[in-house]
């Protein structure tokens, strides 16, 4: 009877991680066992039930998938082996949680978050592995292969959670970090170097309670083992040598330098002036003779030391 018990809150427990799954991304279930039931007598296979229930992007395992298929396999004289799970039950009662507003709230707010950074890297910790020895050998493995080909792990993944709005495409959270085990799996770099232990190991590692797998914490893992700084390149500083040389045109005077600029433009001063002296009283403001300059063609001469000793 206590076998019973357990057996029913286990299966209570795993209906809820399935509407847990299937609610924000609008899954339906029935769709996906339509290929295993050409007759259309909502049964199926237990094999084909795991598979499935693999293709909705639920990571059971086999005794949690074992026990959902005794807990819905069908029993009379029109079942015949090995169709004997009855899978429209289970898609009618996952697909309650589409009927029942209270259970969609609360879910809600448990699942989704309007702040891009709902999934934080310091609430996730790396699971202990029996092996942690071979585990930190494959870690170094990686980060040799990283280092030596220039891969990262983050940019490999970051395609999976994209979209901020939840779909049958999206399976986890946006910048949550996380993407299902068969993603991983498929997307990991060095599959031909490594065996299919040592990426079972490291999906052992950071698998996550809802049986993803973490690729930010291998990311940030990867990092320390084998930091990556920048590269040195070569650079060429500029050193000004002191300029000691006195020019010889600071020695002459402002009205020696403007007189070779008449004489070398062939310049008029007296009816520039006269535009500013209509006494003829041969006096100007300092601005007019600054003025008559510029009209001349001369200001670029005199800098503003020169013009106030003039």
């Amino acid at each position: 009877m206590s076998t019973t018990l357990e057996n029913e809150e286990k299966v209570a427990e795993l209906m809820h991680r399935i509407q847990m799954h299937v609610m924000p991304r609008r899954v339906r279930c029935l769709e996906f066992f339509s290929d295993f039931d050409h007759v259309r007598h909502g049964r199926c296979s237990e094999v084909n039930f795991a598979r499935a229930l693999g293709t909705m992007g639920l990571n059971f395992s086999e005794d949690e998938t074992r026990l959902l298929a005794e807990h819905f396999t069908q029993f009379g004289p029109n079942v015949i082996r090995p169709a004997v799970v009855n899978y429209r039950q289970f898609c009618s009662e996952v697909d309650q949680i589409f009927s029942d507003e209270d259970a969609q709230e609360n879910m809600k707010s448990m699942t989704l978050s309007s702040s891009p950074g709902f999934t934080v890297m310091s609430t996730f910790q790396p699971n202990n592995i029996e092996d942690e020895e071979r585990f930190l050998h494959v870690l170094h493995r990686v980060a040799a292969l990283c280092k030596s080909r220039g891969v990262a792990i983050k940019p490999i993944y970051v395609d999976y959670d994209r979209s901020s709005a939840p779909s049958p495409s999206m399976l986890n959270t946006r910048r949550g970090g996380k993407v299902t085990k068969e993603q991983f799996v498929r997307g990991f770099p060095f599959k031909k170097e490594m065996s299919e232990a040592d990426i079972e190991l490291i999906c052992e590692k950071y698998a996550t309670p809802a049986g993803d797998v973490h690729f930010m914490a291998l990311h940030n893992d990867v990092a320390e083992v084998l930091p990556d700084p920048a590269q040195p390149f070569p650079t060429s500083p500029l050193y000004l040598r002191p300029d000691c040389t006195e020019w010889s045109r600071n020695e002459t005077p402002v009205v020696a330098r403007i007189q070779a600029k008449v004489v070398e433009k062939r310049v008029r001063l007296k009816d520039t002036f006269q535009d500013f002296d209509p006494l003829r009283k041969g006096f100007c403001t300092p601005g007019q003779l600054k003025a008559a300059f510029t009209i001349l063609n001369l200001s670029r001469e005199i800098d503003r030391n020169d013009f106030e000793n003039l």
